[in-house]
C-alpha cells in the first residue's frame, strides 16, 4: 500500500485565450471529506487579472458550505477530465457590459458574473486583444489583398482551434491547425512579397535621393565659383571706389586752395580799383577846378627875409 507520500496529487489544467498556453495547477484534498478544489489564489498567481473560470459554457462557482456561504480561502472544485478556460480582465467588451464596470467593492462572485457575460457577448476578440492578435491587424495593413483576407479570417480560426481543444476534439484540433499554418504561410508570403516590393520601391527613391543629392552638390559648387567670381569684382570696385574718394578729396583740397587764392586776388583787384577809382577821382575834380577857377592856385610860399624889426607886429612871421 502507498503511503500518503507517495500518492501523486491530482492537478487541474487551465487554457488562457489571453496568453495563449495551458498551466497545470495542483489540487488541494479536504481532509475532512476528501473532495479536491483548487485554491483560488493559487490561479492568480499563474494567471494576472483573473475574473472567473469556466467548464465549456458553464462558469465555474466558488465552493460553498452548509449555509450556501462561499468557504475561505476561496476555492473551485477539481474538474479532473476538463481544460477549464480563465478569463482575464485584458478581453476587449463593449462598453455597455465590460469588467471594468465592475465595482472595486463588488464580490467574487459578482465578478465572475460580470466577466462571463463579457467572455459570452464577444467571443472573437480573445484573439484580437493578445498580441498576435493585434500584430496580425498590424501586419495586415502591409500585406497584398490574399494576405488580408488571410488575417481577416484567422481570429475566428482561432476561436474554433481554442474550442475544439476545450472539447477535447483531437482530430479537429489537427484539421484546423493545419488550415492555421497554411494561412500563416500565406500571410508570411504576402507580407514578405509587400516588403519586397517595398524594398524596391525604396531602393527607387533612394536611387533618385542620390541623383538629386548629386545635381544640389554640383549647383554648391557652381554657386561657391559664382560667389567667389562675384566677390573678387566686389574687392576690385571697392578698391576702384577708394582710388576716386582719395582723388576726390585731394581734389577737394585742390579747390579749396585755389578759391582762397581766387579770394585773395578778388581782394587785391578790389583794392586796386579804389585806389584808381580815388585816383580818377581826383584828377576829374581837378579838371573841374581848373575849368572853374582859371586862375592858377599853385603857389610856392617862401618866408620873407627879415629885415628891420617892425615894432608893432613882434611876434609875427611874414612871407612872400
Amino acid at each position: 500500500m502507498l503511503s500518503v507520500a507517495e500518492v501523486k496529487p491530482p492537478v487541474q489544467r487551465f487554457f488562457s485565450p489571453l496568453e495563449n498556453h495551458t498551466v497545470s495547477i495542483e489540487a488541494q484534498v479536504d481532509a475532512a471529506t476528501g473532495t479536491a478544489f483548487i485554491l483560488w489564489k493559487h490561479i492568480q498567481r499563474s494567471f494576472k487579472g483573473l475574473f472567473l473560470v469556466r467548464a465549456g459554457e458553464l462558469d465555474v462557482q466558488f465552493m460553498v458550505d452548509s449555509d450556501y456561504q462561499e468557504v475561505e480561502p476561496l476555492r473551485i472544485r477539481l474538474y479532473p477530465d476538463e481544460i477549464l478556460q480563465v478569463v482575464q480582465s485584458q478581453v476587449s467588451v463593449p462598453e455597455s457590459s465590460t469588467v471594468n464596470d465592475v465595482k472595486p467593492d463588488a464580490g467574487p462572485r459578482e465578478r465572475r458574473r460580470k466577466a462571463s457575460h463579457a467572455l459570452t457577448r464577444q467571443p472573437s476578440t480573445l484573439l484580437t486583444e493578445t498580441d498576435l492578435g493585434k500584430s496580425l491587424v498590424h501586419c495586415s495593413k502591409h500585406m497584398t489583398t490574399h494576405g488580408q483576407d488571410c488575417a481577416a479570417s484567422f481570429p475566428s480560426l482561432y476561436e474554433s482551434f481554442v474550442k475544439a481543444m476545450m472539447a477535447g476534439q483531437d482530430q479537429q484540433i489537427e484539421s484546423i491547425k493545419t488550415r492555421m499554418d497554411a494561412d500563416m504561410n500565406l500571410m508570411l508570403v504576402s507580407l514578405m512579397e509587400k516588403m519586397d516590393r517595398n524594398q524596391t520601391q525604396l531602393f527607387e527613391k533612394d536611387r533618385k535621393n542620390k541623383e538629386l543629392l548629386k545635381q544640389i552638390l554640383e549647383m554648391e559648387k557652381d554657386m561657391e565659383k559664382r560667389q567667389a567670381s562675384t566677390t573678387e569684382k566686389m574687392d576690385k570696385n571697392h578698391a576702384q571706389l577708394l582710388e576716386k574718394d582719395r582723388e576726390n578729396k585731394e581734389m577737394h583740397e585742390n579747390m579749396a586752395v585755389m578759391q582762397k587764392r581766387i579770394h585773395g586776388m578778388q581782394e587785391e583787384t578790389l583794392n586796386r580799383l579804389v585806389a584808381i577809382q580815388s585816383r580818377v577821382q581826383a584828377i576829374l575834380t581837378q579838371t573841374y577846378e581848373l575849368f572853374e577857377y582859371p586862375v592858377p592856385r599853385l603857389f610856392i610860399v617862401l618866408p620873407k627875409e627879415q629885415g628891420s624889426l617892425d615894432k608893432l607886429n613882434l611876434f609875427t612871421h611874414k612871407f612872400k
